[in-house]
Order: C-alpha cells, then structure tokens, then sequence
C-alpha cells in the first residue's frame, strides 16, 4: 500500500476502510521499513482548490534506527536504539506537503561525532519535527528540549533547533551542564563551517577525558571557516580556567583571511594573524601558568613566549618559537632558570 513518503509502502496492514463520494477514511495498523505504525488517513474528494487539503495523515511510529535507514539514510551515524514519533502530513491540492511530529528520543542512544550521547534515566529527550516541500525542495527543521548525557561531561540541558536544507544551522537557544551555561548557532554544509557561540562559561575539560578509539575516523578541517567564539571563562584543566576568551577567524579555500584570539591566562594570552604580512604572531608573559590552565602540562612556571610564523600556500605555517626566562619543576636536581631560544 502506498504511503505519503517517496518510495515506501505499507506493509502487513490490518485496516477499516470508509468511502463514499465525498471522501474515505482508513484507519488500522501495519508496518513501514519493518517499523510499526498506526495510521489514520483522510482523503478529500471533493477538494478542488489549490490551497485546500486534499490528503491528511495521522500517523504514529515505533522506529527502530537500524531499520530505518532505508528511509532516512545515514541516520545510523547518529542514532541507535528506538525513538517515538507521533504526528500529521498533509497534502493540498496544490501538491504542497506540511508535516509535523513529535519525537520522544528518551529510549534512544544519540551518537554525536566524536562524543557518545546517552539519554538521563527518567528524563526525555524530546523534539518536534517541521518539513514541507515549498520552492520544490524538501525543507526540514528539528527543535529540541530536554536532558542527555555525554559521556566524561556529565548530564547536559540542551533546547535549540536544526534546519537540514542545502545548509544545515543548529541553533543552540542554551547548553546548560555543570560549569557551562552556552548559546549560539552553527551552520555546516561539505567544506563549508560557521560558528558563532558565546556565553559565561565552558567546560571544555571533558573533551580531554572522553576514551581514546582504537583506530579514530581522521579529523576533516573545513576549508571555508568563519568562527566568533565569546566567553567569560573557558575551562580546559580541573580547578583552573583561562577568562575573557575571545576567538575570532575567518579561512576560505583553506587560506586564512584573518584569526585572532586574546585570552586572560594569569597574563594577557594574544594570538593574531596579519594578511598583509601573511605573519602568525603568539605572545604570553607567562607561558607556564598558560599552559597549567589549558591542561596541558603544571611543570613549567613563568616564560616570556614568543611565536613567529609565515603561513604557507597549503594553509600551514612554518617560524619559530622563543621561550625566555622560565623555570621547570619537579626535575630531578633543583629547578633551574633558562633563558633560551
């Protein structure tokens, strides 16, 4: 039996049918994708007009994600496990399709690239999805509310939405998880990313904890990126943050236009790139207590640091580094003061 989505049919149906010259009405049970369904259908015969509607489904699935690839390909890359939806399509005359379902992902697992996400025990994730097929495209929008857990990060609030078309935006209305409080959107399609985030904090530290893959999927650097990242605290090492981060940037066909970030780490932490001079320029007064608040390593203390570089035609840059006046600790032999190139 055909159904109201491109190439899928109703399977293992049991339905009660009502015709007569105005119309029918069919209701009953079956399957699509191997997925269970409960359906409604009304079908208007004697709409007539472009702007009335013709077809109306009530609809009511029980998806397993692993089926439902055949019906949403790809999906697997982000979703395992079961999820609800509930909701309605219909058809005008005029061949315009609207939709809207509710999604209930609270038996789900969600995979996110590279993070796993798992829902919070008795706390949903829940989303409500928009499509239509107005300027002979399919336009879809996903908003979303509720609770998930990522692993390493602890139990996270997430309310926003995403809009799929020939670019896809996540707007995030609020990440609120211990220690970040985050708002903004993201816009990503091919080589093409746009991030613009900002809030009063970001515990960014689980990124380091989350379990290393035995054989990790090659990181893909956009070629076209354009970033403006503002926060009041970014947090990377345990008990320890780096404030006032401010990140901006722009790169296209993997040249980049320009970059700054200027950061408050124990001293003033400035990162800035010169087109015209085609320079990358890092300074810090105190290198050690940068590196502290950015967990990467407590066993350096002070240092004047200087970085010098000239960006390539790849995208990449090629200078020096010189690191005056520091001290290394917990060394063997007393800790000794270097001043060196």
């Amino acid at each position: 039996f055909p159904m109201p989505i491109k190439d899928q049919f109703l399977k293992e149906g049991f339905l009660k049918l009502f015709v007569d010259n105005k119309g029918l009405e069919l209701t009953g049970t079956g399957k699509v994708c191997d997925n269970p369904i409960e359906l409604k259908w009304i079908e208007d015969f004697t709409a007539h007009k472009k702007n009335k509607i013709q077809s109306k489904y009530d609809i009511s699935i029980n998806f397993d994600a692993q089926k439902t690839n055949m019906l949403l390909p790809g999906i697997n890359d982000y979703v395992t496990g079961h999820f609800i939806t509930r909701g309605v399509i219909e058809r005008k005359v005029s061949g315009e399709v609207n939709g809207k379902f509710n999604v209930d992902m609270t038996p789900s697992e969600t995979h996110l690239y590279p993070i796993s996400v798992e829902k919070v025990e008795n706390i949903p994730l829940i989303g409500q999805i928009d499509f239509d097929n107005k300027d002979n495209k399919t336009n879809l929008h996903f908003n979303f509310y509720g609770y998930v857990d990522v692993k390493s990060l602890n139990p996270i609030q997430l309310a926003g939405s995403i809009t799929f078309d020939q670019l896809t935006e996540i707007k995030l209305e609020k990440i609120i998880a211990p220690k970040t409080d985050l708002q903004g959107t993201i816009k990503f399609k091919e080589d093409f990313l746009n991030l613009d985030l900002m809030g009063s904090s970001w515990n960014a530290k689980g990124i380091y904890d989350m379990p290393k893959e035995e054989n990790p999927s090659p990181l893909i650097v956009p070629s076209n990126i354009t970033a403006n990242l503002k926060l009041d605290r970014l947090i990377l090492a345990e008990e320890e943050s780096i404030s006032d981060f401010l990140l901006k940037g722009e790169k296209k066909s993997n040249v980049w236009k320009s970059l700054s970030l200027n950061a408050m780490a124990g001293a003033p932490f400035n990162l800035s790139y010169s087109p015209k001079k085609n320079t990358l320029s890092v300074t810090s007064t105190d290198f050690g207590e940068f590196l502290k608040r950015s967990g990467i390593s407590n066993k350096i203390v002070g240092g004047n640091f200087l970085l010098k570089a000239v960006q390539g035609d790849k995208g990449g840059f090629n200078g020096n580094i010189r690191v005056k006046k520091f001290a290394l600790k917990e060394l063997k032999s007393p800790s000794i003061i270097v001043d060196t190139t």
